[in-house]
């Protein structure tokens, strides 16, 4: 919920600090007592009147909830929201914002670079010299009586513009329940220059690419072998490049063929679970709860799964794959064979090494930090594992920015796998009051 907020040179700004703490600033706060304490309808809430120093700022009011909590918990934020006049802001309440906004102070303070810093804004933004000095003063000065006639003044719902971002087929109740409702189309377009006809979809094989996804059968394993390959767990060792250097990552995957995917990946904060089937996708992690995983996301990992060269060298002759080869590319010293992939509906660029079958790189369209990239991986190391041989070396890339370097330690074919490991754990209700 937004709408605009006010200036920190407005003489009513200690008397809607004091009001912003109180209703949604913090664990005390009237709106997280409510909505999250005694209802259990939000995981997080909080918010007020925005300031700052050359404009006005934001008054914002957020909240998170699940999916088919959506429209009670607008409800309740309304609730509390039109409360405020029927029951003001408590001297109680008043006192433990204060506390709070004047313990927090000190450590805005804590260094002659923060106080300088502080200065400058206020220097450059012509607010008087003793503006810093006489905060806590005013702060203390409050009265119940400023506090809610900055509420009354500044706070009014009919004036609330309101974004929901979720899954509207999850919502319990409809948004239209609420008021009118106009959709935003948050679809991310293509990077400009992407190269999207090597993602294109080949609705038939022709020859050329039938022979050569024929070789990289064989090279894998060949095709009774790769037939009953049903699922495979690996170990593996991943770089992400990062501006900041190398960050070496320790993961563990298992893939049920041809949707199901579970991923422990060892963090300096533990380990983080991710796991993606056609049901669901989330990331969790024991002390920080279990989070929904976007939709583009999901999809875009369940796209992965079909892309790998195993799913699609043991699928290779269903009706809904397709190879058409075109033309030849260098990769390293190798002039190597382009075969557009299409697997059940996942685009694939392969380059094939005519002479052995191996695929020296593919390139495919994937969702990067800021929406759909370019994405190239390089494969070397082609051993024998298991009957299969695959490469134990992938180095990635996006927009031709190497992204990161795996390195496959361990694999099983066909593991015993546990059912369980791909369901959602149970989430944990806030106790109420």
């Amino acid at each position: 919920m937004v709408a605009l907020g006010t200036t920190r040179d407005n003489p009513d700004y200690y008397a809607i600090s004091v009001f912003n703490e109180a209703f949604g600033g913090g664990f005390s706060s009237r709106l997280f007592n409510d909505i999250r304490t005694k209802r259990g309808l939000a995981y997080g809430v909080g918010g007020g009147v925005g300031t700052n120093f050359g404009h006005q700022g934001i008054l914002q009011i957020a909240m998170s909830t699940k999916s088919e909590s959506t429209v009670d918990a607008i409800q309740a934020l309304d609730e509390d929201i039109d409360d405020l006049s029927k029951k003001p802001i408590t001297e109680e309440e008043i006192k433990n914002a204060k506390d709070a906004i004047l313990n927090a102070f000190v450590f805005r303070l804590d260094s002659p670079d923060k106080i300088l810093g502080e200065r400058m804004v206020y220097e450059y933004y012509g607010y008087p010299p003793d503006w810093l000095d006489k905060y806590q003063d005013e702060v203390k000065k409050v009265t119940a009586a400023d506090v809610n006639r900055v509420a009354a003044k500044y706070l009014h719902k009919d004036q609330l513009a309101r974004l929901v971002v979720g899954n509207l087929k999850e919502f319990g109740k409809p948004l239209s329940s609420l008021g009118s409702v106009k959709d935003i189309d948050i679809t991310i377009p293509p990077p400009p220059g992407a190269k999207q006809d090597e993602s294109s979809k080949p609705t038939a094989s022709n020859s050329e690419g039938k022979e050569l996804a024929s070789k990289v059968v064989a090279a894998m394993g060949g095709e009774a072998k790769l037939s009953t390959v049903k699922s495979v767990k690996a170990e593996l060792a991943m770089t992400r490049k990062t501006p900041q250097g190398d960050l070496p990552m320790q993961m563990q995957t298992t893939i049920v063929y041809p949707d199901r995917v579970h991923a422990e990946l060892q963090t300096p904060q533990g380990t983080m679970t991710i796991v993606v089937t056609p049901d669901t996708g989330f990331a969790s992690m024991a002390g920080m709860g279990t989070q929904a995983m976007p939709s583009e996301q999901k999809s875009e990992t369940l796209e992965q799964i079909k892309r790998d060269p195993i799913f699609i060298a043991s699928h290779w002759k269903d009706p809904d794959v397709f190879f058409q080869a075109g033309g030849t590319e260098k990769v390293g010293d190798i002039e190597a064979r382009i075969v557009d992939v299409n697997a059940a509906g996942a685009a694939i660029r392969w380059f094939v090494n005519p002479a052995d079958g191996h695929i020296l790189k593919e390139t495919y369209v994937t969702l990067g930090r800021t929406g759909p990239a370019q994405g190239e991986t390089a494969m070397d190391d082609w051993k024998a594992i298991n009957g299969l041989t695959i490469p134990l070396q992938r180095k990635n890339k996006q927009n031709g920015e190497e992204t990161s370097v795996v390195e496959y330690k361990k694999i099983e074919i066909n593991p015993a796998v546990d059912p369980k490991i791909f369901e959602k754990p149970a989430e944990k209700v806030p106790d109420k009051q």
